[in-house]
């Protein structure tokens, strides 16, 4: 094969990438804008903190929130867990990028029903780790136990069923919940970054802001 030739089909390799680069790019923009996109707008900073934390709160607000509107339901609880979630909310403008920032592993959520004795060794558990992000509850942390358990401002008891809602590695039996690895348990069709986005814009639909507040919801004795 002679020199021209060889130069030839070079420079068309090279013009077929750049080519496929450029088509690329308009897509990228796109994503970008997107994730760039304001959704909702908050009032104050929301970190992630233990016992508990606004940003905790907040989003399992949201998931319960939401879940009760999608399954006509009563939801009792909902549960992550801390190092779901990476990252504050600051006080301002909020972006779909974000969003996705603090939630970096869109995690599917699950829904269970659940003996309040087998909830108890959750909340026990919760409790021994210092607190996690929860909606549906008030505890307090005793002797690195739950106790004074509130469910929905109801007293736990224990053979009664409670509805729940946690992420799948929970479900799973991960994160050292291992009583849940003998629970049943249905995925949502919504991971938790995408419930927590269609919450957001729900509410500045509304015309209102992004808040939360600290409520006891786990404290110590």
């Amino acid at each position: 094969m002679n020199t021209r030739l060889i130069l030839y089909l070079l420079s068309c390799g090279t013009l077929l990438i750049s080519h496929a680069q450029s088509s690329l790019k308009p897509q990228q923009t796109i994503i970008n804008d997107t994730n760039k996109h304001v959704i909702g707008f908050s009032t104050i900073l929301l970190t992630n903190r233990k016992p508990e934390g606004l940003l905790g709160n907040f989003i399992t607000d949201a998931v319960k929130n939401e879940a009760e509107i999608a399954l006509r339901k009563r939801i009792d609880i909902v549960f992550i867990s801390s190092n779901a979630i990476k990252g504050t909310i600051p006080k301002g403008e909020i972006t779909e990028e974000k969003i996705k920032e603090i939630l970096p592993f869109d995690d599917s959520l699950s829904l269970m029903e659940i003996k309040g004795k087998d909830l108890k060794q959750i909340l026990d558990r919760i409790a021994y780790r210092g607190g996690a992000p929860v909606s549906g509850v008030r505890m307090q942390i005793q002797n690195m136990k739950a106790s004074n358990i509130y469910i929905d401002g109801d007293t736990l008891i224990l053979e009664k069923k409670y509805m729940l809602i946690t992420i799948e590695r929970n479900a799973l039996g991960k994160e050292n919940f291992p009583i849940l690895k003998t629970i049943s348990f249905k995925n949502l069709p919504n991971t938790l970054t995408t419930v927590v986005i269609k919450y957001i814009k729900k509410i500045t639909s509304e015309g209102k802001a992004i808040s939360s507040y600290f409520g006891h919801r786990i404290s110590y004795d």
